[in-house]
Formats: structure tokens, C-alpha cells, sequence
């Protein structure tokens, strides 16, 4: 069997040709966005939807919603000497969902020094929340600490 381009398969379709339009227009819009807004900024924005001339900017949180919106007017300007003919730009926030956020951190294990010093103030300790708590935390890094030893 042959092998075909996506391209192929969006342009043998009318009803398909029109999303692939749509594809190069935001791509050109994003590339010519990103050629106007500072770096910094840019890396946490996506062009969204142009409509009606005007470039909807998607952000990751509202400090970079914030600036933008002050940059409103120097980044049209830029967008309108790169040939865009923009008429205004929404800035709203949308959290990005591509990297999820780690569920545990790794923490390194605890020094000697530190392991024996939890071991000693737990056994100063009264009976109590924190004593149970300074036990479960001597006991899981000595364990994580003999297996590491004995491999």
C-alpha cells in the first residue's frame, strides 16, 4: 500500500480543504505573533482564533494575560507591519494542559548525620503526632537508604 501525506488526504476533500486552510492561517499568525511579542511572554501564549479580524491570544495564567493586555497596542502594530490586518487582540486566560504536573516530588535521602540526629530527637520525644511522624520519616529512609546499600 502507498503511503500519503496528510496534505493529500486534507486536499482531496472540500470539506476537509477548508480545516487545512484554516491550519496555515494560525500557523502564519502564531509564527508572525511570536516574531512581535517578547520571548518571555511568548513561550506561555497561543494564538487562538482569528475572526472578524480580530486575534484572540490564549495564556497559560494571568500575569502573562496581564502584560500582554499593556502590550495590546505596540503588538498590533507589529502584527500590522508584518502584513496581518488586525483590528483588535483578546488576550484570555487558558491553562495549558501538555505537561501535567509532577504528583510527587523526589526528595534526596537524608545524610547520615541528619538520619541520626531524627533517630535521637525521637527518642527525646513525648508520644505524640510529631514523634509518630519523625519515626515514619527515620523509618523510610532507612529502609530507602538499606536497600540502596545492599545493591
Amino acid at each position: 500500500m502507498a503511503t500519503r501525506r496528510l496534505t493529500d488526504y486534507l486536499d482531496g476533500s472540500p470539506e476537509l480543504r477548508g480545516y487545512r486552510t484554516q491550519a496555515h492561517l494560525l500557523l502564519s499568525l502564531q509564527q508572525a505573533f511570536a516574531r512581535v511579542c517578547p520571548a518571555d511572554l511568548a513561550r506561555s501564549s497561543r494564538v487562538g482564533i482569528f475572526r472578524d479580524g480580530i486575534l484572540s491570544v490564549w495564556v497559560d495564567h494571568g500575569a502573562v494575560a496581564a502584560k500582554l493586555r499593556q502590550l495590546i497596542p505596540s503588538l498590533m502594530l507589529g502584527l500590522r507591519n508584518q502584513g496581518v490586518e488586525v483590528k483588535g487582540i483578546s488576550v484570555t486566560v487558558q491553562v495549558a494542559w501538555d505537561d501535567p504536573p509532577p504528583l510527587a516530588l523526589e526528595r534526596p535521602p537524608l545524610s547520615e548525620r541528619a538520619l541520626s540526629a531524627l533517630r535521637q530527637l525521637e527518642e527525646r520525644l513525648p508520644d505524640s503526632p510529631l514523634k509518630r511522624a519523625v519515626a515514619s520519616l527515620t523509618a523510610r529512609d532507612g529502609k530507602s537508604r538499606s536497600s540502596a546499600e545492599g545493591q
